[in-house]
């Protein structure tokens, strides 16, 4: 099975797909059920000790075991148009989709003048 740890993928503005099965290849580490990549996952650690901001979107809820790793005085905003168990967290829940969000974010900016 094909691996990728490159981020670059993702910038592609499609989901990519495994060239045996036809399957979308889901993000990593996202998936706390699946094997993870040991220096990516290090690195979210990293990433949550050093965070002021930590932006969740779209969630299903707290599985990823680095989230124990975020500082206390770091803010949580999230984004995400259900209920998930980072309502309580977050100082800021945007419950709409996040296309809604980044749509409309998207057409702000474009609009401005710089």
């Amino acid at each position: 099975m094909p691996h990728f740890d490159d981020v670059e993928i993702w910038n592609q503005c499609h989901a990519p797909r495994c060239d045996e099965c036809g399957g979308v290849i889901v993000s990593f580490p996202v998936y706390s059920s699946i094997g993870l990549n040991e220096v990516a996952y290090a690195q979210a650690e990293r990433w949550m000790r050093n965070a002021g901001l930590v932006i969740v979107i779209g969630a299903k809820g707290a599985y990823g075991s680095y989230f124990h790793q975020m500082q206390k005085n770091a803010k949580l905003v999230q984004i995400n148009p259900k209920p998930t168990q980072f309502d309580a967290w977050s100082v800021l829940n945007i419950k709409h989709t996040a296309d809604e969000v980044f749509g409309k974010l998207t057409i702000r900016a474009s609009s401005s003048t710089i």
